[in-house]
């Protein structure tokens, strides 16, 4: 049974890192209605748009969680429309949660998925 958190306002990070935790024990069909959902939130509340195409270089640490490598990688591109990503990192945070990939193969994976998101971005910018 899912017990809220005590914080009297949550963050956005705790609701974030709630929201994971649930979700790495929800059956397979939960988690495809979770998916939806989110998806269906994402499109009624879209991004804003991104102020700058710059990258904001964050190292990344010696131990490192997968949820924190998002938070991280999203911070790092903060141009990307996370819509686009969603489904990639979510695959990513469910192969490690589901025990099938280590964290630091999902995070390299991520850094791939991110990186080439950013080379597409900036390629149809150049286009325009």
């Amino acid at each position: 049974m899912l017990v809220p958190r005590k914080n009297k306002t949550p963050t956005r990070d705790s609701r974030l890192e709630e929201l994971a935790d649930t979700a790495a024990w929800l059956p397979d069909d939960a988690l495809a209605s979770l998916h939806e959902f989110a998806v269906f939130l994402g499109n009624k509340y879209p991004p804003e748009a991104p102020a700058t195409a710059e990258i904001v270089p964050i190292a990344r640490p010696e131990s490192e969680g997968v949820i924190t490598a998002i938070k991280r990688l999203s911070k790092t591109y903060p141009m990307l429309d996370k819509k686009v990503l969603f489904e990639q990192t979510s695959a990513a945070m469910s192969a490690h949660v589901l025990n099938e990939v280590s964290a630091k193969e999902s995070i390299d994976r991520l850094e791939k998925v991110f990186r080439k998101e950013y080379e597409d971005f900036i390629a149809r910018m150049e286009q325009k």
